[in-house]
């Protein structure tokens, strides 16, 4: 322990490092709660501000530029924070009361900046509370309107909507604020279902089925799944529902020889051993020694043995691998598009980010095809929503490669509002209640004769 911080002042530490100095929320917030330890109370609330702001901050600046004589552009950067941090708390947080978040907005600014900076949040914040029922005037064009509101940039609404139309475009956008089910999938090596409710419920903590794919729940305790005794057991581990049907799409089976070229967290690769009830081989590659080392100690806390994790480049051939792999797992690096909700610092990237994707994942793609044995199967997947690195990445690799067919990943009874099926590849809208926006397309290596 460093020193005692607040809560807020963890906040504003993360918010500034992400919206200055183009830090990960997840990392730098992490970091600043590692070092400052402070109690649980205070670290969901230093998690909430965090997140809260930079899912909100587009549509926080509408109503701080309602209320300010400068335009949140030209407030000093810490100012701005400030202010975004206790409009947050004014207009999402009900328990915090009106009193409290202007007064340790206004402390705040006295401790980072001065006391004319605390007089000018004081007089921005007192000036609101004055106007019952106030909203920000929003733009008359609705896709603009939508980008403040959810505070998305315009281009990436405008992508949405042209990517997908306007119905489906504006349910991706709506659900880029909302808050996802927390998916776990029961880990069979360490535990079965009844063993698993019981322990979970030792710490008042429950889980209820997802009803597919086999092994998957959503956990409903309260706090930190990570910090319960039965994760620390091995039990479960974490993975999105439509993580896991991409790993179910694999139809990995006893003795099988699976590659999963960019494995990190490795979450697929313990799906894909547990389908195979524990015999045969899965290899579980990263770019990253230490994201290696993440995976090898997942696999000692899960009791799976048969992963095998190794450093590797997935965009440079092996030719040891060469048709090695009954079932290969591509999922690729993407612009996480599909992710918003869990990860709202995406929303801050700039559009050309995009445009070098399509061609590192048509490398990893093709790479990962020459490991397939002739009747295997090559998964290909992304939680991004962007045609160029989904559907037109497949297109023109299956026009590359005749002796792969599309197959179709998915034939669950998933809400048919958000799937979009095209030339037999799946896309998932992000849904609160089924998991991210996600990409899976299944190939099949045809046989040789």
């Amino acid at each position: 322990m460093s020193g005692r911080k607040t809560a807020r002042d963890i906040a504003q530490s993360a918010l500034y490092s992400v919206f200055y100095e183009g830090a990960y929320s997840n990392l730098g917030l992490m970091a600043l709660l590692d070092k400052y330890d402070p109690p649980p109370a205070e670290r969901a609330l230093a998690t909430e501000i965090t997140y809260g702001v930079i899912q909100n901050y587009r549509l926080l600046d509408a109503y701080i530029a309602a209320f300010s004589k400068m335009p949140p552009r030209k407030l000093q950067r810490r100012a701005l924070i400030i202010l975004r941090m206790a409009f947050y708390q004014l207009l999402f947080l009900e328990r915090i009361p009106d009193s409290a978040a202007v007064s340790e907005a206004v402390k705040m600014a006295r401790r980072s900046l001065n006391s004319g900076a605390a007089g000018y949040v004081n007089g921005v914040l007192r000036s609101f509370l004055r106007e019952e029922n106030f909203k920000p005037k929003l733009p008359d064009d609705e896709t603009a309107r939508l980008s403040v509101e959810y505070s998305l940039p315009d281009w990436m609404a405008k992508h949405f909507i042209k990517s997908y139309g306007r119905d489906a475009g504006e349910r991706i956008i709506r659900a880029s604020n909302d808050r996802p089910a927390a998916y776990i999938r029961l880990n069979e090596y360490r535990a079965d279902e009844e063993t698993l409710r019981r322990a979970l419920s030792e710490e008042n903590a429950a889980i209820q089925s997802a009803g597919f794919p086999a092994g998957a729940y959503i956990f409903t305790g309260k706090g930190d799944p990570a910090r319960t005794k039965a994760f620390s057991k091995g039990m479960f581990f974490f993975e999105d529902i439509t993580s896991q049907l991409a790993a179910a799409a694999l139809d990995a089976r006893e003795g099988c020889t699976v590659i999963d070229v960019c494995a990190s967290p490795g979450a697929k690769s313990f799906a894909a051993a547990q389908y195979m009830k524990g015999k045969g081989t899965v290899y579980a590659f990263d770019l990253h020694e230490n994201r290696v080392g993440l995976i090898k100690t997942a696999a000692e806390r899960l009791g799976i043995s048969i992963v095998k994790p190794a450093a590797g480049d997935a965009s440079v051939p092996n030719e040891a691998l060469y048709e090695c792999a009954d079932a290969v797992m591509a999922d690729v690096p993407c612009s996480g598009l599909g992710t918003l909700s869990k990860k709202p610092d995406i929303r801050l990237k700039d559009e050309k980010e995009l445009q070098t994707l399509p061609e590192t994942q048509n490398k990893i793609l093709n790479t990962a095809s020459k490991y397939v044995k002739p009747g295997g199967t090559l998964v290909y997947s992304t939680c991004t929503l962007n045609p160029a690195e989904n559907e037109d990445a497949v297109a023109a690799f299956l026009k590359a490669n005749p002796d792969f067919s599309a197959q179709e990943p998915f034939t669950g009874n998933a809400p048919e509002d958000i799937i979009i099926r095209r030339n037999k590849t799946v896309t998932f809208l992000p849904d609160k209640c089924f998991g991210d926006g996600f990409f899976i397309a299944k190939l099949k290596k045809e046989r040789r004769m």
